[in-house]
Formats: structure tokens, sequence, C-alpha cells
């Protein structure tokens, strides 16, 4: 397990490389990816990127309505539909115990190359996410490109929340 890396830890904002192409083959890969996955887990959260552990790759695991679990590599999503944008409550391992509103779509159409925990190879799928997957797949890859939730918040909920960071 790793510490996660909390706000205003500046690798936060670095964005992420592209995992080569057998990037399943190579060890020191699978290692910080299931080192990731238990520091998830360790923290009870919905999703975690490497970038949240240090490492500056393209990688998330994320969790379903079911809890299972998935790992994305090297994802990208555009919106299905723009009407279906939704304010959501939510939180962020990098910024414990702080929640915010911010708007996510829905639905999401997303390409990535598709694991389970046991990180056997990748499929690469093209596939339609909804609901709480759809949110923490945005989520996830706003990370890995150097985004934090707190940008997605309203102006006057992030003023007060960075004023409350830095009391603290």
């Amino acid at each position: 397990m790793s510490p996660v890396l909390v706000y205003p830890n500046p690798t936060l904002r670095e964005v992420s490389k592209e995992l080569p192409s057998s990037w399943w083959y190579i060890k020191s890969y699978l290692k910080k990816m299931k080192d990731a996955l238990e520091t998830m887990r360790a923290m009870r959260g919905a999703g975690i990127s490497g970038i949240q552990i240090g490492e500056a790759y393209r990688f998330f695991w994320m969790l379903d309505e079911q809890g299972n679990v998935e790992l994305a590599a090297n994802p990208s999503f555009v919106p299905s539909d723009k009407s279906l944008l939704r304010y959501v409550r939510e939180g962020c391992l990098s910024f414990p115990s702080v929640w915010g509103t911010v708007k996510r779509y829905n639905n999401i159409l997303a390409t990535y190359e598709r694991s389970d925990s046991s990180l056997s190879k990748p499929k690469l799928v093209d596939v339609e996410l909804t609901g709480l997957k759809a949110h923490v797949f945005q989520h996830e890859c706003e990370h890995l490109d150097g985004k934090l939730f707190i940008d997605n918040l309203f102006p006057s909920e992030r003023e007060k929340l960075l004023r409350q960071l830095r009391a603290s």
C-alpha cells in the first residue's frame, strides 16, 4: 500500500504519461497497479488514479454500483449526450473529508484498456458508461490530466473550501 498524495502536493497537477502497448508484461507497471488497488481498497475509495500514489501513468481503478473493481489503462471519453449533465456530490482521496458539488455527464462514451484485479491481458473497449461508473471515470480521467475535482466546484464553494484548507 502507498500513501495517497494529498492536496496541495504539486504532483497531483502533473499530466500522466501513456502506458506502453505491452504494459501488462512489465512487472514494474503491474506492481504499481496492484499497489494502487490495495490503497484504494484500504481507503474505501470508489476510484484511484496512479498519480494519486505518485505514479504518473495513465491508469486508474474504479468501482461500479455493484462493487466490482476494474482497471482502466490509457483511458479517454466523450459525453454521449450533453443534455445529461448532472450535479453530483463528490469527494476525493486526495482531499480527505472534503465533499463538493460538481457537474458531471451522466452518460459518456469511454475508450480504454480494461482489466480486472488479476491484471490479466487487457481488452480494448469502447463502451457507454452511466451513473456512478461514468462519474468515477470522469473524475479519475481528470486526475490523469492534472485536474482536481475542486477545479469543477462552483467558484464560491471552491473559494470557501480553499480558505478552509489553508486554515487547517
